[in-house]
């Protein structure tokens, strides 16, 4: 397909698909702004390809596009442990910079495909406590804004860092946004502090930010015992 052949181009060197987003934007840009300029108008079937064809991009590269000073500022906080980790690209590119990191994720459905490095499991990962002095990287945990994941995460771990990746109920152009669910934000605004901030590269009508949360006075979430409950 041109969308794999696109992958396989720009699969060269550090950050390439910060070098694909780039070179698609431009393309869609320059294709949607060349109708408007000839009919003052927009097609609305093919900006609905574009959407679908953006979405099917989210799906096998990632939800959201690393850039070097997002990089940077995660790489500040190593260790890292990294739930919901999908295809590992985010990883990938700490890791080709040095950054000692964990990945995992759930097991994929046919058709996905992920790093060798990429282990296979879930929150679960948290409860032996060995992994508590890593920071907690999520990147849309929450599927359309909607499930329990990233709670369940974060439930569990009793580290002080967060580096959460996606949209917020702030910075979303729909609802709560499409990356974390509204339990998911409440808790995160109750027992953390946001330190850090940065915009990323959006895909069509997406609102990606990077940000960086510490906890308040560095106190669990829950006992042992409401975790068993609360699952």
């Amino acid at each position: 397909s041109i969308l794999k052949r696109d992958k396989q181009e720009a699969a060269r060197g550090a950050l390439s698909y910060l070098a694909f987003w780039e070179e698609k934007m431009t393309l869609w840009n320059a294709y949607l702004l060349g109708q408007w300029g000839v009919a003052k108008g927009m097609n609305i079937e093919a900006a609905s390809s574009i959407q679908r064809e953006a979405e099917q991009i989210l799906k096998e590269w990632a939800c959201s596009v690393p850039t070097s000073p997002a990089l940077s500022s995660i790489a500040a906080f190593a260790p890292l442990i990294e739930l919901g980790a999908g295809t590992g690209l985010w990883a990938s590119e700490l890791r080709v910079r040095g950054v000692d990191i964990i990945a995992f994720s759930q097991k994929t459905s046919a058709g996905e495909s992920r790093a060798p490095f990429v282990l296979e499991g879930g929150p679960e990962v948290l409860d032996s406590g060995k992994h508590d002095e890593r920071t907690l990287v999520l990147m849309w945990p929450d599927t359309e804004g909607v499930g329990d994941y990233g709670a369940k995460c974060l439930r569990r771990y009793k580290g002080g860092i967060l580096v959460l990746v996606g949209e917020w109920h702030d910075r979303t152009y729909t609802g709560h946004g499409k990356s974390f669910s509204p339990e998911f934000q409440g808790l995160v605004h109750s027992h953390f502090t946001l330190v850090d901030e940065q915009r990323l590269p959006n895909w069509p009508l997406l609102f990606d930010t990077l940000r960086i949360w510490k906890r308040n006075q560095m106190m669990q979430l829950v006992t042992p015992e409401h975790r068993q409950q609360s699952d």
